[in-house]
């Protein structure tokens, strides 16, 4: 029993042996290996969606050109000769923007990390390609009817629309008509532009509203002035002519004063400040250079503000949001670094930061910039980047004389334009108050609302003399 205990034990852990030489080892999954080679790790993780779409979009843009200068060439090789009849058989005279079509969608490939270009998908290609299709449909039509026989032999010829829009015309309107084939095009059209813009039916028509508008209220105003013009003429009564009252010479007693004087009526006394203004004089508007100083000269410290934007850049970075600063505008105030987001990889590929990303870090940069607070302006109107403003350690003096010789000022030739200072970038600011429906001076206390009231009072005497200008200030308060 003892040996027989013992051979058991022997082939038990003889199976133990066996088991552990084919159990399989964790470790990471091998590299595919070829036919003919070593392991290929590298080539089979395959090539990059932005490789591709690069080598494609300088494809479709060379297959684009070389056909388009084969359409223009007048001696044709072979190929060039077969591939350009391929084609205009199948596109008639849309064989002329097959290429321009070629060309436009490889550039828009390779320009799709631009910041102003749109990011090519697949919905966009579809409705370029609808919109290429019922071009060559509605070419068909213009030059052939709906029958098969003159629309087929056209077609061959490689007229109209080619063999393509000779079919679909053919088939459409062999079933729908003429008008239902009309109404099935403009339907087509709606939803290839929408597809096209990424927009929605709604915002394709959203200029619609306003344009009516604008029609009816031209049409308000020509028939108002067309009543205006229709109404007959009120002339105006003369004014009585005023006759000063005389005082009454010692010779004259209260029972022979004529009866003229004192019958001046309230609505013809004038006051003596109005008698003086209506006396003509030759007004003389003073020199600028005489009654204005010049602003101090402002000097930067460029390296300052390369540190500055250096700083920027690794704070973004370093919380997930890479950018880099392409611009730097330095106001009397405050900086402006304009900050262009970069691209990040992840799960969905190569996509860029997000601007609300950005926007969220302020808090973060004003810590790095050691600043009491920063304003982000996510983007900046106009610019193809986000504007991080930053306080400046010193604060420059905006002179009124500056902003009225700047060219800001000198452009505007109203004489009711006055300056408003200067923006976050140091260039001067102009406006006219005649192209405004009002205007409101609104600040927190000391932020320099008096300061801007009284230079647009200055602006508008340095340019008006009291024959054209008339001031009306009411001071409820009693502060000015």
């Amino acid at each position: 029993m003892a040996k027989r205990k013992t051979s058991k034990g022997n082939f038990s852990s003889i199976l133990k042996r066996i088991r552990g030489i084919f159990k399989p080892k964790v470790k990471p999954a091998p590299a595919k290996r070829s036919r003919s080679g070593p392991p290929q790790a590298e080539i089979s993780a395959g090539m990059s969606l932005d490789r591709k779409l690069d080598i494609t979009g300088v494809g479709l843009a060379l297959l684009g050109l070389l056909t388009l200068l084969s359409l223009l060439s007048p001696n044709r090789s072979g190929v060039t000769n077969t591939w350009v009849s391929l084609w205009q058989g199948v596109f008639g005279w849309g064989v002329y923007i097959f290429p321009l079509t070629l060309i436009l969608i490889g550039v828009w490939l390779i320009a799709r990390n631009f910041e102003n270009v749109p990011h090519p998908n697949i919905e966009r290609l579809i409705g370029l390609s609808m919109l290429f299709v019922l071009l060559l449909i509605v070419m068909h039509m213009f030059i052939s009817p709906l029958e098969s026989a003159t629309a087929h032999q056209l077609a061959l010829e490689g007229k109209g629309g080619g063999r393509l829009g000779a079919s679909l015309m053919i088939f459409l309107g062999s079933g729908l008509g003429l008008p239902g084939l009309i109404l099935l095009l403009l339907a087509i059209t709606i939803i290839a532009l929408a597809l096209t813009l990424d927009k929605s039916v709604v915002e394709l028509f959203s200029w619609v509203r306003p344009a009516v508008l604008r029609i009816q209220d031209a049409w308000d105003e020509r028939q108002a002035a067309r009543k205006a013009a229709q109404r007959p003429a009120v002339v105006a009564p003369s004014p009585e002519p005023f006759i000063p009252a005389r005082e009454p010479t010692p010779a004259q007693t209260p029972h022979n004063i004529p009866a003229q004087i004192g019958t001046v009526p309230a609505a013809h006394a004038v006051s003596p400040l109005s008698q003086a203004l209506a006396e003509r004089h030759d007004w003389v508007l003073p020199n600028i250079e005489d009654i204005l100083e010049m602003g101090a000269e402002i000097t930067f410290d460029d390296e300052y503000d390369r540190n500055r934007a250096s700083l920027i850049e690794e704070t973004l970075s370093s919380f997930g949001a890479p950018a880099h600063v392409v611009e730097i505008n330095r106001g009397p105030t405050i900086t402006q670094y304009g900050v262009e987001p970069d691209f990040i990889e992840n799960n969905r590929g190569r996509t860029k930061v997000r601007v609300s990303k950005i926007a969220s870090l302020a808090d973060d940069l004003s810590l790095a910039l050691a600043a009491q607070r920063i304003r982000i302006q996510a983007p900046v109107p106009g610019k193809g980047y986000v504007g991080i403003e930053v306080p400046n350690e010193e604060i420059s003096v905006v002179a009124l004389r500056d902003v009225i010789e700047s060219q800001a000022y000198r452009r505007l030739r109203s004489p009711l334009r006055f300056a408003l200072g200067q923006d976050v970038a140091g260039n001067a600011v102009a406006a006219d108050l005649a192209g405004m429906p009002h205007l409101l001076v609104a600040g927190a206390t000391g932020s320099g609302k008096s300061v801007c009231v009284n230079a647009i009072i200055t602006c508008m005497m340095l340019q008006n003399t009291p024959d054209t200008l008339r001031f009306i200030m009411v001071d409820p308060k009693r502060v000015e």
